[in-house]
Order: C-alpha cells, then structure tokens, then sequence
C-alpha cells in the first residue's frame, strides 16, 4: 500500500476499502489538519459543507491515542445544537508479553506494529498528555482537550512504569 507523500486519512480510507470492504465513495476524508484540534474543526466542518449533521461519529486511530481523538473530537462540537455521539473504534488493543525473558508483542496482535520500547514511549507520553496539569493538554494547561478522569488503577500502573524507568527523562534516555 502506498503511504508516502499521502496524508494519514488517505492511506486508513485505503485500509478501509482494502481490509474491511467499505465502498469507497462512501468515505469523507479530511485531508488538511495537522494536528488532532485542526482534524476535528476541519472534519466538522467538511460534514457542515456537506448539509450533513451526523448523529454518530466513529473515531478510528491508533489505539494509543484513541481516547484523546475521542475527546478532541467531542470538545469540536460541544457548542453544536444537536452534538454527534462519538464511537471509538480502535481496531485492536495492543498487549505486550514477556518471552524468554523479553518483552513482546502478544502473538494474536497484527504484524508491523511499533517496536514495544516504542509502544511504552507513546503510551506514557499520551498519559502525559491526557493529565488536566499545567503540562497536559487538558483545561489546566493548554486547554486542547476537556478534562479526562484517569482511574486510579491506570494511574498506578503509569507511576510503576515511571518509576521503574526514571521517569519520562529515563524514558527518552532509555528506551528511544
């Protein structure tokens, strides 16, 4: 599949004509935003454009960065007169596994994914992100995200892997 000098919208609507058989005049790409904020204004608007006001929005991503497109996406249209439900849909979750003593991938998962010392970089910079802290992108600190409740269990398996690394300095020191 062709990915270079396509955008990221471009190259998921061929996975979803190729792999899940969805007919591809039935896809709206959004392919001008650079970020989460812009994806979600310019989609909104690309379906105003289009008279449509959808009632329900699914959001395919990455699994790790699922959760923040969800909210982004609902604090894009939370002003709307009727806002849309929004589904997240991530299409696997990704388990990592110890073998012979290295850590890997869970053998059920798909091949090509991120090397797992890459995984755990990009798992533990979206906590960072998703925390409603001055560093977070939550209301507290740059306000790209409405507030999001990490459980507590969450929170303490994110402090044991912060600790057993040295902390997000540790991380990019170590694993990078």
């Amino acid at each position: 599949m062709q990915t270079q000098s396509r955008t990221e919208a471009e190259s998921v609507g061929d996975i979803a004509v190729a792999c899940w058989g969805m007919p591809p005049e039935q896809l709206i790409l959004e392919t001008h935003s650079t970020n989460y904020g812009e994806n979600a204004a310019f989609t909104r608007n690309k379906l105003a454009e289009l008279g449509m006001a959808p009632s329900n929005i699914v959001v395919v991503q990455d699994p790790l960065m699922q959760l923040r497109t969800v909210v982004t996406f609902q604090k894009a249209w939370c002003e709307s007169k009727q806002p849309p439900r929004f589904y997240s849909w991530p299409t696997f979750v990704p388990a990592l596994v110890e073998r012979h003593g290295t850590i890997t991938y869970a053998p059920t998962l798909p091949a090509g994914l991120w090397a797992p010392e890459r995984l755990v970089s990009l798992l533990l910079g979206e906590m960072a992100r998703l925390r409603d802290t001055e560093a977070g992108y939550g209301p507290r600190g740059k306000g790209f995200i409405p507030h999001v409740e990490i459980p507590p269990r969450i929170e303490v398996c994110y402090q044991s892997v912060l600790a057993q690394i040295g902390g997000l300095e540790g991380l990019r020191t170590r694993l990078l």
